[in-house]
């Protein structure tokens, strides 16, 4: 049985549809949705930001933050509109990783994802995180195209 659902965000329209779909799942089910957005700042960024600008490295991180909020705002909108009951969860580091330790620690019955649809080549080249999880969730993993 479906009890708990990571469903993961980028803000793309493929994390759009995958929310809709996690909603048109979840609510039936009575599921509990955590909503996972992983923000990865490029560590090139942080520093150029924090030697151009007259920013903290707080401050940069700080912006972040306002920016995975927005990255969220979408899809916690399409779970609120179903009815369903969720709560956010928003972190900064490699998604791959996060992702896989939050489905873990809170023992997740469904990681939902929406599917970037890179090309063959671009996709060999710079991998995915799709295709991470799905080779390395101890749980189903649900990709919505």
């Amino acid at each position: 049985m479906i009890r708990k659902i990571i469903l993961c965000t980028d803000g793309s329209e493929g994390a759009l549809k995958a929310a809709q779909y996690t909603a048109d799942l979840a609510h039936p089910l009575h599921a509990e949705v955590i909503l996972v957005s992983i923000f990865n700042p490029p560590v090139g960024a942080l520093l150029w930001t924090t030697k151009v600008l007259p920013m903290s490295l707080d401050d940069v991180l700080g912006t972040g933050e306002t920016l995975r909020s927005a990255l969220t705002r979408d899809a916690e909108a399409v779970l609120a509109d179903a009815k369903v009951s969720f709560r956010v969860q928003v972190e900064t580091g490699d998604p791959i990783h996060r992702i896989l330790e939050i489905a873990g620690q809170e023992q997740a019955d469904l990681i939902v994802l929406g599917s970037r649809g890179l090309g063959g080549f671009t996709s060999l080249l710079l991998g995915s995180v799709c295709d991470s999880i799905l080779h390395h969730a101890q749980c189903p993993v649900l990709v919505v195209r």
